[in-house]
């Protein structure tokens, strides 16, 4: 479940959400949150909490300075203690997954877990991606991807071959994201039985960013995966 605050944990927990992904700006495809707001959730819940590593929309291709500070980010955020995770990733101006970027962020993540975010969706080829991924396995434990498409609903096929690869390879967790309402959910999950699945704003009041989680629909939507 996507959350943006304190008060969005709270409800997220409440609701039954079983991992809480923290990020800001999410209209623009989100980015990392002020060290204060982390704290504050951290301090909140108990449910495990992933924070996303991104220091503007757009592109997924990052310089060797930007790469610099965003492995001071990791670091800092490691520091706080009590984050489960962070959720990142980085794409070379090829459309190959930056290995680079993962060898300057890992080694400062200090136990902490790692989402590969959906820059596998902007790659030249997504079953190459995840290979690669795959080698870095001991530290990314799941990969967020809409298979390649805007939505995931439209990409079922997909992600059930990423699914099925993940299961080969013993790799990170196939995390269905995008699109994922409590009108599809139930049969999204009929034909990938996925772990997790990522919950943005169909949580949400007028399913959007800048309105609140509703208890209700959090509570709905999680017991569609029971």
């Amino acid at each position: 479940m996507v959350v943006l605050n304190e008060t969005d944990a709270q409800v997220a927990e409440e609701g039954g959400a079983s991992r809480l992904a923290l990020a800001t700006s999410m209209n623009e495809g989100g980015r990392t949150p002020d060290i204060g707001v982390i704290e504050s959730v951290i301090n909140t819940v108990g449910v495990p909490v992933r924070v996303m590593i991104r220091p503007s929309g757009g592109s997924f291709t990052y310089c060797d300075e930007e790469q610099v500070k965003i492995a001071q980010t990791v670091k800092e955020i490691a520091e706080l203690g009590g984050v489960d995770g962070i959720v990142v990733g980085a794409l070379t101006a090829s459309g190959h997954v930056d290995r680079t970027f993962l060898e300057k962020v890992i080694p400062v993540t200090k136990g902490m877990k790692l989402t590969f975010n959906r820059a596998i969706d902007n790659t030249v080829d997504i079953h190459e991606a995840y290979d690669a991924i795959c080698d870095y396995k001991e530290f990314v434990t799941d990969v967020l991807t809409s298979g390649g498409r805007p939505k995931a609903e439209d990409a079922l096929l997909v992600l059930r071959e990423m699914m099925a690869q993940s299961w080969e390879r013993k790799g990170p967790v196939i995390m269905p994201c995008s699109g994922i309402t409590g009108n599809n959910l139930a049969y999204i999950h009929r034909f990938l039985y996925a772990k997790y699945y990522q919950i943005g704003t169909a949580a949400r009041v007028d399913r959007s960013f800048d309105q609140p989680l509703e208890l209700e629909q959090v509570q709905q939507l999680s017991a569609l995966c029971e």
